[in-house]
């Protein structure tokens, strides 16, 4: 009786054993996979705020330009409308 009962604990034992060395790894899975998706959304904030902040100061410029051409003469608003046309061609 004694050795069925030992069998069966180191059984039961190694069972507990596999059942959590599977939730761990299930556990570290999930985790990785956050991590990795956190890692993404930030990477794609951060081209946003880049790719508008780039396209905010093209715009700043242009009318910079173009007010210069305003009081400047036909080559500020050459310069200015240069510039119009590369923001608007920077655009998606």
């Amino acid at each position: 009786m004694q050795q069925i009962a030992t069998e069966r604990q180191n059984a039961e034992q190694e069972l507990a054993s596999k059942k959590q060395a599977e939730a761990q790894a299930e556990a570290d899975a999930v985790k990785n996979q956050a991590q990795k998706l956190a890692a993404t959304e930030k990477q794609a904030l951060e081209q946003q705020q880049n790719s508008w902040g780039n396209k905010l100061k093209a715009l700043v410029g242009t009318t910079i330009s173009a007010a210069g051409g305003a009081f400047f003469g036909g080559i500020g608003a050459q310069a200015g409308q240069m510039a119009a046309n590369a923001l608007f061609q920077q655009l998606p």
